[in-house]
């Protein structure tokens, strides 16, 4: 058991299998203190900037400039590399799986991501395959027979902007 002892005097205590225990005595399980781990990990990371690989969270992904580029990093090894979406990138396989577990959980932002209420676009979604007008109310697509879908629904394959008419 390795003890730590933090500034405001609590004992924290760290079991071999990896569980915790908080207290003066380390005696009493704190079933809480893995979660407040995670919990302070993903604030560190979000002021980072950084991502972590869901089941894999040694896998960290940087976003860059380039909306089609991460850095990847293992922070249990001194390894790291960059993957483009539209170029591929290193050939190091675990690299690769962390960039595209990134892109899955990131998907490009489309244009009618950004409707505005009261915005008419046409649409055409798999379902239907044809062309429709429809008008956005809050984050939603309406049709005149009362329909709806939120304006991220993967099923929309296309949309323009009708009305107003788009600044050329």
């Amino acid at each position: 058991m390795n003890d730590f002892t933090a500034s405001n005097g609590i004992t924290v205590c760290q079991q071999p299998a990896g569980g915790f225990y908080i207290g003066d005595t380390c005696r009493a399980e704190n079933v809480y203190a893995q979660a407040l781990r995670e919990f302070f990990r993903a604030e560190e990371d979000a002021r980072l900037g950084r991502w972590r690989v869901p089941g894999s969270p040694n896998w960290t992904c940087y976003p860059t400039e380039n909306t089609y580029e991460v850095v990847v990093f293992n922070e249990d090894e001194p390894q790291y590399g960059s993957f483009r979406l539209d170029r591929g990138g290193d050939t190091w396989p675990y690299a690769r799986a962390a960039a595209e577990a990134y892109f899955d959980a990131h998907p490009e932002p489309k244009p009618w991501h950004d409707a505005k209420p009261g915005e008419v676009w046409v649409i055409v979604t798999r379902n239907v395959g044809d062309e429709r007008a429809v008008q956005v109310y809050g984050d939603e697509f309406y049709y005149n027979d009362g329909v709806a879908y939120p304006i991220t629904y993967d099923a929309i394959e296309s949309a323009r902007r009708i009305w107003p008419e788009p600044a050329v």
